[in-house]
């Protein structure tokens, strides 16, 4: 499937890449029932867990619980104070958790008038606390709905549980700013990306801590082993914003030893930018960084991509690059399988 967050899910035939047609998980996604771009599979149990933000004057979140076998098993739908921007969210083994921040659909009218695009119709208050929603996905019911100091949240890392609390990463953004930057990245004033912000909420207590990841420069794309998805984990790695000179989008790959501390850098150089890095382990019972971080790399003075494989151990250390014929348009996300469709 390919996705996005304003509609239903598109079916892709995986050998030869036609479009199959729109997919509604055989008819369960009705009428404005989006399905995301963040689905995630929780390991233990092989269930793909999505959402989507139906809109109208009764907004929601409508949670979406998959089978293996590619089933919709069970949904759950909470109402939202208004339409919303929301992303992303992140997953426990028994937890659901969305952060919203105040950043609202407003006139919509002008977008359906064709005055202006969708996300120029989303307004940030800063007077408004974000939202935080914990849902249990064996019941489908809202355990927790509290706030956090206002902000953007658009990726999140791994989410864990320790006993009844839920641990969390994703990258913070004081504001919405980044929206308009994205418009034309290249002629960017200044960089824009978010900081790495560390979240525990106590299911308990209701108290929920806010700390900042300290020694990590400005980042995006929080990536982890996928095979630990909902447990806790050491590594994370993410794209960043090296001080080279050229720091208009992300030009540089990190790595955080959680345990530690400790953040190793890999800056690309002046003039070479890169997106969202993919872990590929080495082989199915690799330990958690030994593999492969794979990336494209545009080299502004080239005009040119390239394919870099990192060292996931030592991210300083390149493993190969294969240098293309031409540049490579940068996309969002993807998925790394250890299998040839054929």
């Amino acid at each position: 499937l390919t996705l996005w967050e304003g509609g239903h899910p598109w079916e892709l035939d995986p050998v030869t890449l036609d479009t199959r047609g729109e997919f509604d998980y055989h008819g369960v996604l009705k009428y404005l029932w989006p399905f995301s771009a963040h689905g995630k599979i929780n390991p233990r149990t092989g269930e793909y867990i999505n959402f989507g933000v139906q809109p109208g004057k009764t907004s929601r979140i409508n949670l979406y619980r998959v089978s293996p076998q590619g089933r919709v098993v069970d949904t759950g739908h909470f109402p939202l104070r208004a339409p919303v921007f929301l992303h992303d969210f992140a997953l426990t083994e028994h937890y659901a958790v969305f952060m919203i921040g105040p950043v609202e659909f407003k006139r919509w009218w002008r977008f359906l008038a064709g005055i202006c695009a969708l996300d120029e119709c989303m307004e940030f208050d800063p007077a408004v606390a974000s939202r935080v929603m914990v849902i249990d996905l064996r019941t489908m019911e809202l355990v927790l709905d509290g706030e956090v100091p206002p902000g953007v949240f658009i990726h999140f890392g791994n989410a864990y549980e320790e006993g009844r609390r839920i641990v969390l990463e994703v990258t913070r953004y004081p504001n919405f700013d980044v929206d308009s930057a994205l418009r034309d990245v290249f002629n960017s004033e200044s960089p824009d990306a978010g900081d790495l912000y560390r979240y525990t909420i106590d299911l308990d207590s209701k108290r929920i801590d806010e700390q900042k990841v300290e020694g990590m420069l400005q980042c995006e794309f929080p990536v982890w082993d996928w095979r630990r998805g909902g447990e806790r984990h050491r590594y994370l790695w993410a794209a960043t914003m090296a001080d080279n000179g050229t720091q208009i989008f992300f030009n540089s790959i990190q790595k955080l030893d959680r345990d530690t501390g400790a953040v190793q850098t890999h800056d690309f150089g002046p003039g070479r930018f890169t997106m969202e890095p993919l872990l590929m382990p080495r082989h199915a019972d690799a330990g958690e960084d030994e593999g492969y971080l794979a990336t494209l790399v545009y080299d502004y003075h080239k005009d040119r991509s390239e394919v870099v494989v990192l060292d996931a151990a030592d991210i300083t250390r390149t493993v190969a690059v294969a240098t293309l014929r031409h540049h490579v348009p940068f996309g969002f996300h993807g998925c790394y399988v250890p299998k040839t469709f054929t």
